[in-house]
């Protein structure tokens, strides 16, 4: 009787142990739309509660034909005592599922029209859990930049001209 219950509890032992051994850490996952990137930079700002929180956050947007630049970046929002992360990066990734980059805090480079998405992951080392700031930008190209100059200085022009005529004399 003796050796059957020490059988038996070295049986549930071992098979409880191989149960915590082989246990996998979940994964805390968000997706997020930041719609076709414009000249007004999409920003979020999430946080995760709970210490040691692996997180992998997506983030799907749309490149324009007008624009040939995105700029995107990653910021760890630390609070020293309450929220930090450990092993902030992120990843680009075009719609076929190349990925792009390797892991960066920022990029800023050419991306032609199409859909694109960024793989932002971690994990929380503060006490109460960790925060971070995700941000991206269209960069219009250098033509759209220098037509807007040559608007303004031609708008500069006009007004100078017609100040000229219907100038005011200052006593």
């Amino acid at each position: 009787m003796k050796r059957g219950m020490i059988g038996y509890l070295l049986a549930v032992a071992l098979l409880l142990g191989s149960g915590i051994a082989g246990a996998v850490t979940p994964v805390l996952s968000n997706t997020y739309s930041a719609g076709t990137l414009g000249a007004t930079p999409y920003l979020n700002a999430p946080s995760i509660s709970g210490s040691g929180v692996v997180f992998q956050d997506t983030y799907n947007f749309t490149v324009s034909p007008g624009a040939t630049f995105v700029s995107e970046s990653l910021s760890n929002i630390a609070l020293p005592g309450f929220w930090n992360n450990s092993s902030l990066g992120m990843q680009l990734f075009d719609s076929a599922n190349t990925a792009l980059t390797g892991s960066v805090m920022s990029f800023y480079g050419p991306l032609s029209a199409g859909s694109y998405y960024a793989k932002v992951s971690g994990t929380t080392s503060g006490p109460y859990g960790g925060a971070y700031a995700f941000s991206a930008a269209a960069v219009p190209e250098a033509e759209t930049w220098a037509m807007m100059l040559v608007g303004v200085g031609l708008v500069g022009f006009q007004l100078r001209r017609r100040g000229g005529r219907h100038g005011r004399k200052l006593s």
